[in-house]
């Protein structure tokens, strides 16, 4: 595989605020990579440098070697759903003609997106009457017109109800499995784990992580343990005998370090009755919180925390 889409030490100063701070990664062709952070933290800034739509303040930015404006023949090249372009008062299918006539492409791609996202149904109605839901299948469809190889896609899951969020997984695996590329920002954690290859992370506008989906999994694949006691004062003193660390959260004791054994052991031996207790896996929004929190914490972090995104 090859490198399709490049940021190389990418930033982005607004007045005095930098909303992207020397950014580096790349997305290799034929995979989803999801491009995570809090907001503010400089996605939509490094999507809109892409695109075209922010020039950098260093650093380049390419896609298929090239920056955008520099590609021939970009629509063909790239879709984008970054927000909205579709005017209230047309009808979805007069909007993707519109478009189909800036690519290019000939009306019957019109019908064959519209039938792509679902929307064959809704055609005929005016864009001002579709619900959020409707709005991103129609900016996805509007990505799609002009047969791209690589999607940029922002929040494409934002507004849809649980079968949407499944449809537009099974949606873009087929896609990738098609050989596109894929790059999208989403704040869907639980279904980002279930859609992409790779992950970039960034917060205040700097990589916290870029590696697979698996890999990154596998690393902060620890486990916690909840535990509801009869002295949760008491058994929290001997966990932490024990080199486990212990938190707190509405009332449980949150262990880490320490398996489900040692900790039954211990209640034992100390004659602590246990009422509940529970192991779980951590999960890709604990590990996206536990990335970000420690970038947040860095003390030579000196940029406002809520630059533009």
């Amino acid at each position: 595989m090859s490198a399709v889409i490049e940021v190389d030490d990418f930033s982005k100063d607004y007045a005095d605020v930098r909303a992207v701070d020397h950014l580096s990664f790349t997305v290799e062709s034929g995979t989803i990579t999801g491009f995570l952070g809090p907001n503010g933290s400089g996605k939509t800034t490094t999507l809109r440098a892409l695109l075209g739509l922010v020039e950098p303040t260093s650093g380049t930015v390419r896609i298929a070697g090239s920056r955008y404006r520099d590609l021939d023949d970009p629509l063909r090249h790239v879709g984008a759903m970054l927000e909205s372009s579709a005017h209230p008062a047309r009808t979805a299918r007069n909007h993707l003609r519109v478009v189909a006539t800036e690519a290019r492409m000939p009306r019957t791609r019109v019908d064959e997106v519209l039938e792509l996202v679902e929307l064959t149904g809704s055609a005929n109605r005016r864009v001002g009457t579709f619900s959020l839901g409707m709005h991103q299948r129609l900016g996805l469809a509007t990505a799609l017109i002009s047969e791209p190889g690589i999607l940029v896609l922002d929040e494409p899951a934002n507004g849809l109800d649980p079968q949407g969020i499944r449809w537009l997984r099974d949606f873009l695996r087929s896609l990738a499995d098609e050989g596109h590329t894929i790059l999208l920002s989403s704040h869907v954690l639980a279904e980002v784990a279930q859609t992409v290859d790779h992950v970039v992370v960034i917060d205040h506008g700097r990589i916290v992580a870029d590696e697979p989906l698996d890999l990154l999994m596998a690393r902060n694949a620890g486990e916690r343990v909840h535990v509801r006691s009869s002295d949760q004062s008491a058994l929290r003193s001997y966990l932490q005998a024990e080199g486990a660390h212990v938190s707190e959260e509405a009332g449980a004791l949150v262990v880490t370090g320490v398996g489900t054994d040692v900790i039954g052991r211990l209640a034992f031996d100390r004659h602590v009755v246990i009422y509940e207790m529970a192991a779980v896996r951590a999960s890709l929004e604990d590990t996206f919180l536990e990335l970000t929190t420690a970038a947040q914490s860095d003390p030579s972090d000196t940029y406002p925390s809520e630059a533009p995104s």
